[in-house]
């Protein structure tokens, strides 16, 4: 699926920063009214909407392809899920009518999104849920037609040889013509079982799209496509991880969560000895909105796990940790009281990153449990006092769900423990 032009908007608002690893300038300008708030954080195994078919939510971010598959050049931007409200709003505005996406049985859609430093090359890999094989056919069918979301784009479809079909290869550009230079996006479009999935390329003026690459991401996305939804092993994914994750309730929106690998947050840098003993990696953020009044509500908080097979390794990374995040420089040393289950636990305190001139708001935590390495950040939650209460509440039940024996139990958490700023920040976003 060719991304339409507003859904391509929406993403460049929604990138944000995993804990620190990514520059807190891609997420300098939040989201807008109606945008990711209108929605509470996604639960595994929730319907997309009250009225959606109640089936399990799959696991579409080990779906999705990661460092491991991606050129080395390229970074990790962002990846989240949207359930069907944000696809309809943020992706679909007017362009279909709600009723008509509601037949398809639409459930939920993912996407990940790699770019080069420079931005010049920018690779996506998406999936898509819907509720039967049949209404994966009339999605794709419905979605799958540049004349309604990008009609006066220079694009061509072409057969494409993967999935079960239907499938298509679309090259061309987003403007009236094509550069002279060549094509600058590519998109190719499969269907397996009931997931739409695919691989789209977007490129500078001036620079033409790779369709070898592009076909050979393709191939590897429909193979881990197949490969979850047939329980088979993808290097790097632990899918219990999701389901060991702690949700801090409807008054927060989902920004960012999936799964990663080293290089995805902390860069090529990694010592051999920590590379070959981390297991799997899963992340999710978020921000505090209530009243889903949009802008750039503050509280932010994010939570990241990484397993490994040996206790040594998540030493040495808890011991690089300084090196291999250079923001981390600006942060001062908390003290902070042991945590039951954690052996270690380290606390720091800063200005939030995400505006200028900020005082002293956030705190982040990062624990050694068992051989999982655990970081909590909380940012922009009044001061230091109330940010590592919030913190150490969030850390405490994130311990407690990575040492049971299943899914994790989240606890309610009371709203006293977030505080909204009185008045949106006079500042605007870094960046």
């Amino acid at each position: 699926m060719v991304a339409p032009r507003t859904l391509r908007i929406w993403i460049a608002l929604l990138l944000l920063t995993a804990l620190g690893a990514i520059p807190a300038s891609v997420v300098a300008q939040g989201r807008g009214p109606g945008g990711r708030g209108d929605s509470s954080t996604p639960v595994p195994g929730a319907p997309a909407t009250a009225d959606a078919v109640d089936i399990p939510r799959l696991d579409l971010a080990a779906m999705a392809l990661d460092s491991l598959d991606i050129p080395p050049e390229l970074i990790l931007g962002y990846e989240t899920y949207f359930d069907f409200d944000e696809v309809m709003n943020l992706m679909i505005g007017e362009a279909i009518p709600r009723a008509t996406l509601e037949e398809t049985g639409l459930q939920w859609f993912y996407q990940s999104n790699y770019n080069t430093p420079t931005g010049s090359t920018s690779v996506r890999s998406y999936a898509t849920q819907y509720a039967s094989d049949d209404g994966a056919i009339v999605g794709f069918d419905l979605l799958e037609n540049e004349a309604t979301f990008v009609p006066d784009s220079a694009f061509t479809d072409e057969p494409l040889d993967l999935g079960d079909g239907p499938a298509e290869l679309t090259i061309g550009a987003y403007e009236s013509e094509i550069p002279a230079t060549g094509p600058t996006s590519i998109d190719l479009t499969f269907r397996v079982g009931s997931i739409v999935a695919g691989v789209g390329i977007d490129m500078q003026e001036g620079l033409t799209v790779d369709r070898e690459m592009a076909l050979q991401l393709a191939t590897r996305l429909e193979e881990r496509v197949r490969a979850v939804l047939a329980g088979e092993p993808i290097p790097a994914i632990d899918s219990t991880l999701p389901t060991q994750y702690v949700r801090l309730g409807p008054a927060w929106f989902n920004t960012n969560e999936g799964y990663w690998t080293l290089p995805d947050l902390y860069g090529p840098n990694v010592s051999a000895e920590i590379a070959s003993a981390f297991s799997s990696g899963y992340f999710w953020a978020g921000g505090y909105d209530p009243a889903s009044v949009g802008g750039f509500p503050m509280p932010r908080a994010a939570i990241e796990v990484a397993t490994f097979t040996d206790e040594r390794a998540a030493l040495l990374m808890l011991s690089s940790m300084a090196s291999l995040r250079p923001n981390m420089a600006q942060f001062q040393v908390l003290t902070v009281d042991a945590i039951d289950g954690a052996s270690v636990v380290l606390g720091y305190q800063f200005a939030n990153q995400f505006f200028g001139e900020s005082t002293l708001d956030s705190v982040r935590l990062i624990m050694l449990v068992g051989q999982d390495l655990l970081t909590v950040d909380v940012q922009g939650n009044s001061d230091v006092d109330a940010a590592l209460t919030a913190a150490r509440a969030i850390a405490t039940a994130q311990v407690n769900c990575l040492l049971a024996d299943g899914p994790c139990l989240s606890p309610e958490f009371p709203e006293t423990l977030w505080v909204t700023p009185a008045a949106a920040p006079e500042a605007s976003p870094v960046g």
